[in-house]
């Protein structure tokens, strides 16, 4: 209550602070840092494998699965999502904020490195 007492006791003292407020803020606003496109490194991955002339089906079960269970094992994942279509098999690995997208890849190429001996001899590496 002392404060809306005092707001209604003197009015113009809380006009004057109101008004440096503005100016202040009015001041400081030019001085702002603000960049446009920031840098802004996303935690994301993309696997993507071709397999020319497999049905999404198979390219599920040769690929896509066996993909999705060697990545499922790296840390500090928020979701796996995939997709298989006709020839080409892409996983999206989705991690958590703050995670070192670097340090992260290179476990996932490890974890993929494990599984490309049981990948068909005809599709290509994934990349």
């Amino acid at each position: 209550m002392k404060i809306a007492n005092f707001s209604i006791d003197r009015p113009l003292a809380i006009s004057m602070l109101i008004l440096a407020i503005v100016f202040l803020g009015l001041f400081s606003l030019p001085r702002l840092a603000i960049d446009l496109y920031p840098d802004m490194e996303l935690p994301v991955a993309v696997i993507m494998t071709s397999y020319e002339g497999a049905a999404p089906a198979e390219v599920e079960k040769l690929l896509t699965k066996p993909i999705e269970s060697a990545v499922a094992t790296a840390s500090n994942i928020k979701e796996i999502r995939s997709f298989s279509q006709n020839g080409s098999s892409l996983v999206i690995v989705i991690f958590n904020w703050g995670t070192n997208v670097d340090n992260a890849v290179n476990d996932l190429r490890d974890k993929i490195d494990l599984v490309k001996g049981m990948l068909p001899s005809d599709a290509q590496s994934p990349k």
